[in-house]
């Protein structure tokens, strides 16, 4: 996981600005070691929130959590 975690960074850095990432909770984990919904401000901003197939599966609870979270990140417009 940490390699993972590490390449992942690394390519996050080279995309730089401002990431929204839609993730699983345990690919959130792997790749950030961190919880999803919060914004991760390093050498780039990562917002990681639910994965697409979550927000079509249980749009309540998912959507919810994802939209509230980018809107106190400031990603929304």
């Amino acid at each position: 996981d940490a390699a993972l975690r590490k390449t992942f960074l690394s390519f996050a850095r080279g995309l730089g600005g401002r990431l929204l990432l839609c993730v699983s909770d345990e690919s959130c984990k792997k790749l950030l070691a961190a919880p999803r919904y919060e914004l991760l401000q390093s050498q780039v901003s990562i917002l990681p929130v639910s994965s697409l197939a979550e927000m079509l599966s249980q749009p309540a609870e998912h959507k919810r959590a994802s939209w509230q979270a980018m809107l106190a990140a400031g990603l929304h417009g």
